[in-house]
């Protein structure tokens, strides 16, 4: 099953267009990846008033936050301690899936691990630039062999690990075949990795799962009273135990929906509209109205204004208002080999062409000399064919 799952997988890796090419630059693996603290730490919590900071990516991007909520971190944390036994049971008995996990736990808060709001460390450097180190990366397998020599020593000779053998295999087979398609074409499976930026989104397959858990666990926990003061049974014959589940249930709900009020209302305050915007696009789609097709310059990622995507994301609004067709795409992941030297495209008399830069930009974006430009925002210029 797994060598289905991993054909599945890659499978739609090239029907979605995921492996390396021109149009996707290399670079950016472990970017957005998460803090190790971030799915309990109180980050925007509306019930722990005063933690306004939110455990950002050392780019400052909030993209790899994550944070359960005080509802699903109670029942998850909760549930950790109070069926540990079974957790570690579990993870025993299902030693293959446990390994997955923990590597898709590595995934997420790699390269640069971040504890808490202070203390980071770059284990192998800004995205992994200690790789590139001959000597280093010599090392490091070095290391890595000796390590996984006394691993297996200890499952196959001694076996005072012996229980370990599934997740050991699981875990030898997943390096053994990094290592191979490292050596295969190694250029290849970097390019690969590195179009996770986001690594920590890793992470939501474990989260969700452990929320998902977590609640499944409270229900039997509660149901059936185990431990409890109460003679087994009793509360079931008076119908209790459903009240206490569903009383359980919905104290964890209602704090959960408290304490992440403000993430709900940032989407909204931060991609939301303002009058002066909605002005901006209804006359924006005025001027696009008087063509039959816009035209978009696939180098908009040139731009270095801050309101370049917004730009962007106007002039494709405003064309939809119009009810003008766009016959090109935003091309933000365009190789950086051919950054800002695409060629302006050739327009008819009834097309409009937008430029993601300032005309006067340094290094100006190349267009025909019987275009007439006209400077629409700090990040965003209309050019018209002058022609007959």
């Amino acid at each position: 099953w797994a060598l289905a799952t991993a054909a599945v997988i890659g499978g739609w890796m090239v029907l979605l267009g995921h492996l390396p090419s021109k149009a996707v630059p290399a670079g950016g693996f472990g970017a957005f990846g998460i803090n190790v603290v971030g799915p309990v730490w109180p980050q925007w919590s509306t019930l722990w008033p005063g933690d306004d900071e939110l455990l950002l990516s050392p780019q400052g991007s909030f993209e790899g936050v994550v944070y359960f909520g005080a509802g699903a971190a109670v029942a998850v944390v909760a549930m950790l301690v109070l069926e540990r036994r079974r957790v570690a049971r579990a993870a025993l008995d299902h030693q293959v899936l446990t390994t997955f996990v923990l590597v898709l736990l590595a995934l997420a808060v790699t390269p640069m691990v971040q504890v808490g709001p202070r203390f980071r460390v770059a284990l192998l450097g800004e995205e992994f630039t200690r790789l590139r180190s001959v000597p280093f990366a010599a090392s490091l397998g070095l290391v890595l062999a000796v390590l996984g020599a006394v691993l297996l020593w200890l499952v196959f000779v001694r076996r005072s690990l012996e229980v370990l053998r599934p997740g050991v295999f699981t875990l030898g087979a997943i390096g053994l075949a990094a290592i191979l398609l490292t050596a295969i074409e190694r250029r290849f499976v970097w390019d690969v990795v590195q179009q996770f930026r986001a690594s920590g989104r890793f992470f939501w397959v474990v989260g969700y799962g452990a929320m998902l858990w977590s609640l499944v666990a409270l229900e039997k926990r509660v149901g059936s009273l185990q431990k409890g003061a109460l003679e087994k049974g009793a509360l079931e014959k008076h119908g209790g135990a459903r009240w206490l589940v569903a009383g359980a249930m919905g104290a964890l709900a209602v704090a959960q929906l408290a304490d992440t009020s403000r993430y709900r209302s940032f989407v909204p305050d931060a991609l939301g509209s303002s009058p002066t915007r909605t002005a901006e696009v209804v006359a924006l789609a005025d001027t696009l109205a008087t063509s039959e097709r816009v035209r978009i310059a696939t180098s908009w990622f040139c731009t270095s204004a801050p309101d370049g995507l917004a730009a962007f994301q106007d002039v494709v609004i405003a064309a939809s208002i119009a009810d003008v067709e766009i016959d090109r795409f935003y091309g933000g992941r365009t190789s950086t080999d051919a950054e800002c030297e695409i060629t302006a495209p050739v327009i008819g008399q009834d097309e409009i062409l937008a430029l993601p830069q300032p005309i006067a930009a340094t290094p100006p974006i190349p267009w025909p000399t019987e275009l007439t430009c006209e400077q629409r925002s700090e990040a965003l210029a209309l050019c018209f064919s002058a022609g007959p």
